[in-house]
């Protein structure tokens, strides 16, 4: 079906397909990319919400202080996605609720069932334990449930979808653009040159043949068409003088016989001995005979003149037939030889136009090759930058690595000062002992046990409350090693990709310097064929004006004989009708 389709439409409708195939793989990926990442930190926060509060809802929760659990989610509260926050005690009831009352109801159910069951799809819920520690002795207190609302995070996708969609419709209606533009101006001096040539050919000589300052292929198209025109002019003009030429022989040969009549005339009336028999052998009257007996001096002249007569009728009798039978052959040779020359001409213009034809694939396949190289290129470039986005990867998760160590050994000081301040603890406990045991001397020095007691129990709580996240800010640390992991390796995934597609391209610039040299052989073979033509069109029109000589000779000669009458009465024979 493509055969019947035009250059622009071969062209632009692969191109085409291509650029949407691309354009919608990367919008897909691009949108695929962007959720995820939303949906990501959408998470991240959330869990970081819930490792900040709970340290606060579980001291609010042991302290029975409503107002420090306020406090505690009034940050959280300011996020556009908070719904509902529920602090529940040891038995399920809730201690503390803030936010939406249908929120906070599906939020007390999701503490006791997996949050993820939910029939509410579009709301996340975290829930975590509140725990406290007392004389070293961990204990859950409650739970905390902090809900989230999917549906800004969803909004936001669609609509980075929708923005990603327009965009590639953008760029593919400005490529189409630029590549229907391009492809008129390869084609609209071809499709006007066309028009011209069928000018041409239907007789149209006076056509001015545009383009021809160009000096691309279209200029030297054009260049040929010009040479062809004026060649078919010169043909007309020599046709002209050929017939003016015959006119001329004809209107000799009228002078000639006319010349040859008043000869014979003058003959005829000097030879009046013989007037009778001559006259009618002048007139062309070959059954004339001399019937009538002569004296006996010239009865031999009479039977000679007889004898003569007879050989020269059937002498002309053959001539006759012989000259019809060449002015028939004739004839059809030189129609046969017009209708070579037409189809040899046909065939020579069709071979010029096979091999500018050929030319302008030739061009269009050297162009394609050089694109390939260019994508080839850039496909090595790619695969460059991902090795490299790699080694970043690589880098990253060393650092990452690091942190998490520093951490745990910010961890383990943190225990060592948690054990500093127990052992201060009990040395206060120690100190107000003696100070009881003093009486009223150790009372000041109670009070300061009292208050370092009370200090190295805040030091242990804060100790704690850091240790705790310590702990977090790892668990979020090992969590983003080995998304920077996964990312690495798909990184190196897609340079091996385009390590491949790299290979494709290679293969594709070979294969199309195989045909570009194919072409430009075939290209060489019809330029061949197409002076060859030229050479036999130029042989057959030499036959053709030897034909037509051949042909003229023949008719004088039968014109002559018909003027004689061979038979006659019933037997007359007219070989004037075979003209």
């Amino acid at each position: 079906m493509m055969k019947s389709r035009s250059i622009r439409t071969k062209v632009m409708v692969p191109s085409l397909a291509l650029i949407v195939i691309g354009l919608g793989a990367v919008t897909a990926y691009s949108g695929w990319s962007r959720t995820s990442s939303m949906a990501e930190s959408f998470e991240q926060k959330v869990k970081l919400t819930s490792a900040m509060a709970s340290s606060g809802a579980a001291t609010a929760m042991w302290q029975f202080d409503k107002e420090l659990a306020k406090d505690t989610f009034l940050p959280a509260a300011t996020d556009r996605d908070f719904r509902a926050a529920v602090i529940l005690n040891d038995q399920g009831k809730p201690f503390f609720t803030t936010g939406q009352a249908d929120i906070i109801s599906a939020a007390t159910l999701a503490a006791n069932r997996n949050p993820d069951d939910s029939a509410d799809q579009t709301i996340s819920f975290e829930t975590a334990p509140l725990k406290h520690t007392e004389e070293g002795k961990e204990m859950t207190i409650g739970t905390m449930v902090i809900a989230f609302d999917k549906a800004a995070i969803a909004a936001d996708a669609n609509k980075s979808l929708a923005t990603l969609a327009l965009i590639a419709l953008f760029v593919l209606l400005l490529v189409g653009a630029a590549l229907y533009a391009l492809m008129r101006t390869i084609t609209g001096p071809i499709t006007s040159l066309s028009e011209v040539m069928e000018k041409l050919s239907s007789g149209k000589l006076e056509t001015i043949v545009p383009n021809q300052d160009r000096g691309d292929e279209i200029g030297a198209m054009s260049r040929a068409v010009e040479y062809f025109k004026e060649s078919v002019y010169s043909a007309s003009s020599l046709q002209k003088e050929a017939d003016e030429s015959r006119r001329a022989q004809e209107e000799r040969r009228r002078l000639r016989e006319e010349a040859e009549q008043a000869r014979l005339a003058q003959m005829t009336a000097a030879t009046t001995s013989l007037a009778k028999g001559l006259q009618t052998l002048a007139n062309g009257d070959l059954t004339a005979s001399i019937s009538e007996p002569l004296p006996e001096e010239f009865e031999g002249l009479r039977q000679n003149f007889n004898n003569a007569v007879a050989q020269l009728r059937e002498t002309l009798s053959m001539v006759v037939i012989t000259a019809n039978n060449i002015d028939a052959g004739t004839r059809d040779i030189a129609s046969n030889t017009n209708d070579l020359a037409r189809r040899t001409e046909q065939q020579a213009a069709s071979l010029e136009e096979t091999a500018a034809a050929l030319n302008e694939i030739t061009t269009n396949i050297t162009s394609s090759l050089k694109l390939t190289e260019e994508a080839r290129h850039v496909a090595i470039e790619a695969s460059s930058g991902a090795d490299k986005s790699g080694d970043v990867m690589e880098n990253a998760v060393a650092a990452m690595s690091r942190i998490e160590t520093s951490a745990a050994q910010i961890a383990n000081i943190i225990g060592v000062i948690d054990e500093i301040a127990f052992q201060t603890n009990l040395l206060a406990l120690n100190a107000g002992v003696e100070a009881a045991r003093a009486g009223e001397a150790g009372k000041g020095f109670a009070v300061v046990a009292q208050e370092v007691r009370e200090l190295a129990q805040r030091s242990a709580n804060a100790a704690r409350e850091i240790k705790g996240l310590i702990e977090n800010s790892t668990r979020e640390v090992s969590i983003g090693v080995d998304l920077v992991s996964t990312t690495g390796t798909a990184l190196n995934q897609i340079g091996g990709l385009i390590g491949e597609v790299n290979q494709r391209i290679a293969s594709i610039a070979t294969a199309t310097r195989e045909q570009s040299s194919g072409l430009s052989e075939i290209n060489t073979a019809v330029n061949h064929m197409d002076q060859n033509t030229q050479h036999n069109a130029a042989m057959v029109e030499e036959t053709s004006a030897a034909s037509g000589a051949l042909a003229s000779e023949a008719d004088k000669l039968r014109m002559l004989v018909s003027k004689f009458v061979i038979e006659r009465s019933g037997q007359t024979r007219n070989y004037r009708s075979a003209a």
